[in-house]
């Protein structure tokens, strides 16, 4: 099964690419990374709102200098 993912994961990402450079030929830079921005928040939605937990309030400082 690992194989398997790591084909589909390349073959994911090789598709990527080919999109990227399609659009770049006809859209502005700044629309391409709009794109992908809204695309990546779509499909981490799913997965985090499965998986969330409410960190602590011990966790502040280290989600802080994270974002930092």
């Amino acid at each position: 099964y690992m194989a398997l993912a790591v084909f589909l994961s390349a073959l994911g990402y090789a598709g990527g690419d080919i999109c990227t450079k399609m659009l770049s030929r006809t859209q502005p830079s700044r629309l391409i990374v709009l794109n992908l921005n809204i695309w990546l928040i779509v499909f981490a939605a799913v997965p985090t709102a499965l998986n969330w937990h409410t960190p602590a309030l011990s966790d502040l400082p280290m989600v802080l200098v994270m974002g930092v």
